[in-house]
């Protein structure tokens, strides 16, 4: 039987959720997304079950994915996804739709993460809240000459400080 392959090339950015650090050993100089590993994901069972529901295959996530090969040239944020099919248009919806479906999967796995660091800080800046209301209750109920007075307003104001930092 004939086969024909097509290739989608996608560019991968980094994300919010990839802006932590470089990525040790990768192909390129100070990356924060490691290619190799994104190869991976592009024929992992999540983005092969996105891409047959594109596709409206009956194949499974596992024969799908069978059919994608995916390369990363040398020096760049490329990756190339080819996909192998009985015809030149099932080979070229292959090759976009897993395309499409990867950006999908890494986009609400980026979503994911920020909205995960998000309320993380926001925790934070509630703890940090509670402890300012606190202090200041505290301090409003000291006579103005305590010495106590001086250092809860002094830590008050490092509370807001650091919730001010955190904003920015």
């Amino acid at each position: 039987p004939k086969s024909y392959t097509a290739t989608a090339s996608v560019n991968v950015n980094p994300t919010a959720a990839d802006q932590t650090n470089a990525v040790a050993g990768s192909r390129t100089s100070g990356a924060t997304v490691n290619l190799d590993t994104q190869a991976q994901v592009v024929t992992s069972t999540a983005v092969a079950t996105l891409a047959g529901k594109m596709l409206s295959s009956p194949l499974t996530p596992y024969k799908l994915s069978a059919q994608v090969n995916v390369t990363v040239p040398p020096n760049s944020s490329i990756l190339d996804i080819a996909c192998k099919a009985s015809t030149p248009a099932g080979a070229a919806d292959c090759a976009n739709d897993f395309a499409k479906a990867y950006l999908k999967n890494r986009q609400q796995s980026a979503t994911n993460t920020v909205n995960q660091q998000l309320a993380t800080v926001n925790q934070q800046i509630n703890k940090l809240n509670s402890t300012i209301a606190a202090l200041s209750t505290k301090i409003s109920s000291l006579p103005s000459n305590s010495p106590t007075r001086a250092s809860d307003t002094a830590e008050r104001d490092s509370d807001n400080a650091k919730q001010i930092g955190r904003a920015h």
